[in-house]
């Protein structure tokens, strides 16, 4: 009855958010007939799993037989071919295989070989996408950043507090404005990936874009506890990233005196890294055109120093505000009223 009661509005509609948010709040392998093309159109890796319909047929025909139950291998097939029709052709979700899914026919597979082709694909898919998007990232640093850095009037204090190719602190930075993360990437040689709110990743052009430069989508709506797992994967295997304890852009504002999120202290204690705080200041608290800026690169704070002890929310929220007070101090700000915001 799968079959039947799936192709019902209400039952798709409510499953699909709650299928959503399975995969928002955790990193997550899921399998169903409308993944790749409904659910999780915006899936890291997509896999069209498909075999013969003989193939198909046989499989099932031998587990309902060792499971006692009498049928015929003629039934069985024709039942197949029955419920492929309908979940091809229904209005709703239909089975259909997404544009950008890898197709794997495991007719001559036995379930050992399909795990490893699988695997195989994901390995692939990921290892072109980081591909692609280093390429994508030094184009526009190459282009960009020499730009920017004259006609920006970017002044870097503390160059010797930029990490070498061989360490890989967490960037904490204070956030004026949208090209907070140009001034970043024009100074800092490795590539950096930025937390973007989820919004980014709905603009056609701009989602390409993004996701090609290693940005990790972010749910600022509430704790997206996938985001944070993808930032700590991020940090173990290398990578760089930066983030803006603030969440949002605060231009004209003492950033000492606005609200944080213990993100940063969450992903420290669980990749085990140092954070880089960097600050950029400029007059006002506020871009102009041609309005110069500093970005004031501070000493890393040691991970030993952050004072994890039992991986408690408090222990988070603790570290996230030595943090960003050490990042406001090398702008000469200095709070006036409590800024901490779970």
């Amino acid at each position: 009855a799968a079959s039947a009661v799936s192709a019902i509005g209400s039952v798709r509609e409510f499953l699909l958010m709650t299928q959503r948010s399975i995969a928002e709040s955790n990193s997550v392998i899921m399998d169903g007939r409308d993944i790749g093309t409904v659910i999780l159109p915006y899936a890291e890796v997509k896999i069209f799993l498909t075999a013969s319909p003989e193939a198909r047929a046989k499989r099932r025909f031998a587990e309902l037989t060792a499971k006692g139950i009498e049928t015929t291998y003629e039934q069985v097939f024709n039942e197949m071919a029955e419920r492929d029709k309908n979940d091809s052709t229904r209005a709703i979700a239909p089975c259909v295989q997404a544009e950008d899914a890898v197709l794997l026919d495991n007719s001559e597979l036995d379930a050992e070989q399909t795990v490893e082709a699988v695997i195989k694909i994901v390995n692939t898919v990921k290892k072109k996408r980081r591909s692609k998007g280093t390429k994508t990232y030094r184009f526009f640093k190459g282009v960009i950043s020499p730009f920017y850095r004259f006609f920006g009037h970017v002044k870097v204090i503390g160059k010797e507090n930029i990490p070498t190719r061989d360490e890989n602190p967490i960037i904490c930075c204070n956030h004026i404005g949208a090209s907070d993360v140009f001034v970043l990437a024009s100074v800092f040689p490795k590539q950096l990936h930025f937390l973007a709110k989820k919004e980014w990743f709905s603009v056609p052009v701009l989602k390409s874009l993004i996701k090609a430069c290693g940005a990790v989508k972010l749910d600022r709506g509430g704790k997206d506890i996938g985001a944070l797992k993808n930032a700590v994967t991020l940090v173990r295997s290398g990578r760089t990233i930066a983030i803006f304890p603030q969440g949002h852009r605060f231009p004209g504002e003492n950033p000492a005196d606005t609200p944080f999120k213990s993100g940063i202290g969450h992903i420290a204690y669980h990749a085990h890294a140092d954070i880089l705080p960097v600050c950029i200041r400029a007059k006002d608290v506020k871009y102009k055109l041609f309005r110069k800026k500093e970005l004031i690169i501070g000493k890393p704070i040691k991970y030993s120093e952050l004072g994890f002890n039992e991986g408690k929310y408090a222990e988070f929220k603790d570290a996230a505000e030595k943090a960003f007070m050490s990042t406001c101090a090398l702008g000469g700000y200095l709070p006036t009223a409590k800024n901490s915001e779970d």
